[in-house]
């Protein structure tokens, strides 16, 4: 779109209703919403608040990843998803086995590639950014969040901490038998910078944080084996790190409920916390609410789908049924109002996926050279 285009654009849009104008943003895409942002400053806001709402699928296999990149849906219509390429950079040929997300706010994506090489996205605008390796040489026992600290001043923190003597396993936790260390990298910074240590006890720890309200969370359970963990004692509790001050607390989860780290899943819906977990006859989403101590504020619970071991809590739609990625395969949508539930198409069934959810974001990132 070249200038006088734009300057064509921005003059009929302006002439236009209000509610007509944010149905016309609301169709077009983020690339082209950039160009007219330099309008004026509320038409920038404009812009700014109607970006949409968006699901992202990335393969486990890196190899699907290569080829395919992403898939891209929105949890508020049917329209299927959208595959999208990430751009051109040598960063992806450095790394073996696999990439992660290890986090995500204000629209950008932080990912990790064979537990070392990092990288922030923003899928909207395709700009990439690589990471400097953590200063931490651990490459296992490693456990990554990503959130906002302070609206005011628009930056993000990535944490990342790690332990000496670890194991990983296949359930996305990591077992934990020494203290851990914790590392700060700062979105203007671009640089690692060493917080705390804290000791812990035997643990199994969910590695994928959970951000709200400016606290990063990760679900932990005190256990010496994997068939403890699978057991419904000791009683889960929440580690939460607070990104403005930097400090560690833990919220210990009522104990009615039976609940084991490796059937249960930590996630935001609504703007609150939750865990889901897989029972015997179905799944139950438990609403917590805490102010120093936790208690469970709503239970919900849904029909339990064939053969699945567990989901994770993704979003809301607009039509209020809750979507979860179950088994890391099937993104499937509860109609909690109906008690019914239906699949949603993302292509092979057989390949397993990260999931984040995002909004849209204009934000942008420093080009790199590689």
């Amino acid at each position: 779109m070249d200038a006088r285009n734009v300057c064509y654009a921005s003059f009929s849009l302006q002439n236009l209703p209000k509610e007509i104008l944010k149905e016309i943003l609301l169709a077009i895409p983020v690339k082209c919403l950039l160009h007219l942002r330099c309008v004026n400053k509320s038409f920038c806001s404009l812009v700014n608040t109607h970006l949409k709402r968006r699901i992202l699928l990335l393969p486990h296999s890196k190899q699907e990843f290569a080829e395919y990149g992403v898939k891209i849906l929105s949890p508020d219509s049917d329209c299927g998803s959208v595959e999208k390429r990430f751009p051109e950079t040598s960063f992806f040929n450095e790394f073996m086995y696999s990439v992660k997300i290890y986090g995500y706010c204000n629209g950008l994506i932080c990912l990790i590639l064979d537990m070392d090489g990092l990288g922030l996205w923003n899928p909207s605008t395709n700009d990439f950014k690589i990471l400097p390796r953590p200063g931490n040489p651990f490459h296992g026992g490693v456990f990554y969040g990503m959130g906002n600290y302070d609206s005011s001043i628009d930056d993000y923190k990535l944490v990342r901490a790690a332990a000496s003597r670890f194991k990983d396993d296949d359930h996305g936790l990591v077992y934990i038998d020494s203290p851990i260390k914790f590392e700060v990298l700062t979105g203007r910074s671009y640089t690692w910078r060493r917080i705390a240590d804290i000791g812990t006890l035997q643990c199994y720890i969910q590695k994928q944080a959970v951000h709200l309200c400016g606290s990063l969370h990760w679900l932990k359970q005190l256990s010496t084996t994997l068939d403890e963990a699978f057991s419904a004692y000791p009683s889960l509790v929440i580690l939460c790190f607070n990104l403005a001050e930097e400090k560690v607390r833990e919220i210990c989860l009522p104990t009615k409920g039976n609940l084991s780290i490796v059937q249960s899943r930590l996630g935001v819906l609504g703007g609150r916390l939750c865990v889901c977990s897989y029972e015997e006859n179905d799944i139950k989403i438990r609403i917590i609410d805490y102010n120093g101590k936790a208690c469970w504020s709503e239970v919900i619970s849904l029909i339990k789908p064939t053969l699945s071991c567990y989901a994770i809590p993704i979003c809301i739609s607009r039509e209020r049924e809750v979507i979860t990625l179950a088994d890391g395969r099937d993104l499937v949508m509860y109609n909690f109002n109906r008690n019914s539930y239906r699949k949603i198409a993302v292509g092979d069934s057989q390949n397993s996926y990260n999931a984040a959810f995002f909004v849209e974001s204009l934000v942008r990132l420093n080009p790199d050279l590689s």
